[in-house]
């Protein structure tokens, strides 16, 4: 059997392929998670991260995408709980797609909030994600994806990076609607990243100013239903006459628990009762804390061999380089 040559020369992107493996693990704080590449869409699923494939001599912009796909995807592994997520995420429908993306945003914020370099990483993958015609050529709110508008919004609100200039239009088609209909439910968010329950919770609220409503989970739908809602909700009024109509006839069934007005709880805040009750039977031992599955480098990057370094440098300390070969974009 012939042996392998020793002096074979690898691929120039082996060991960006190696470095980027050892950095998700350390991201994520999870030594057992595995790093596979192939055409697609880059994903996490369970403890396998899939990225896209890398050139045999990537330029420097498809490094920096890739990268940014890694630090996203081993922040989710960090910071995102899947089985909250699905509690909390609606189950199908526009309000899903607007949910998925604005998670995605939250997560992103965690770790280029504290690290510039990987905020410059997580940049070159939005740009990435934005920089293809059509986004640019949209002109009409009908032909915007509210999902993709609200999640670089609420990425503009919770890390102060504008949008791409390629969605810059798109976005602000959107703006003007959404912060008239959903302006205090996004700023209550901003102070919540960190929760991934409450801040999940909020975002829901916001779905309902947003009319999208219809779309929660049957026996979710008025949950934080106590919460007060903007003055600009006024074309939500099927969505509040049918509430209206619901708590006139609850009213009625009520009148004899006494003529002072007291009254026992409605099928609305029961309904919003029962959904808590659910959610923190399994989390009510982290009390309000935010979810950490493992210890990451966001808690400690000194520790997993990172600097908290300058704008425009790289979170990197042992990989700031470019393979072998690579040529500049």
């Amino acid at each position: 059997m012939a042996s392998s040559n020793p002096h074979r020369r690898e691929a120039p992107a082996e060991p960006l392929k190696r470095v980027l493996g050892l950095c998700v693990r350390a991201i994520a704080g999870d030594g057992e998670v595995q790093v596979s590449y192939a055409p697609g869409k880059p994903q996490i699923d369970g403890k396998l991260v899939h990225l896209p494939e890398p050139s045999r001599v990537p330029s420097r912009q498809e490094v920096a995408v890739i990268r940014g796909w890694a630090d996203s995807l081993a922040l989710t592994a960090a910071c995102h709980d899947v089985k909250l997520h699905t509690r909390l995420a609606p189950k199908a429908g526009p309000a899903r797609a607007v949910f998925e993306a604005v998670e995605r945003a939250r997560i992103e914020a965690l770790g280029a909030n504290r690290m510039p370099g990987m905020a410059s990483n997580l940049t070159a993958r939005v740009e990435d994600q934005y920089g293809h015609g059509r986004y640019a050529e949209i002109t009409e709110r009908a032909d915007a994806p509210l999902e993709d508008a609200l999640a670089l919004i609420v990425r503009e609100r919770l890390t102060g990076a504008l949008p791409p200039e390629t969605a810059k239009a798109m976005v602000e088609l959107w703006r003007p609607f959404i912060e008239d209909r959903a302006g205090r439910a996004l700023a209550r968010m901003d102070a919540l990243a960190e929760d991934q329950e409450t801040f999940g919770r909020q975002l829901r609220d916001l779905l309902r100013t947003l009319n999208l409503a219809d779309e929660l989970a049957d026996g979710e739908r008025e949950e934080g239903g106590d919460d007060e809602q903007d003055p600009a909700e006024g074309s939500e009024s099927a969505e509040q006459n049918a509430q209206g109509e619901e708590g006139e006839e609850a009213s009625d069934d009520q009148r004899g628990e006494g003529e002072d007005g007291e009254t026992t709880d409605t099928t609305e805040d029961a309904d919003a009762d029962q959904f808590d009750a659910d959610a923190d039977s399994e989390e009510s031992a982290e009390a309000r804390e935010p979810w950490r599955p493992n210890a990451s480098v966001l808690e400690n990057p000194e520790a997993f061999g990172y600097n908290r370094v300058a704008p425009g440098t790289s979170i990197w300390r042992k990989a700031c380089w470019m393979p072998p070969g690579c040529r500049a974009s």
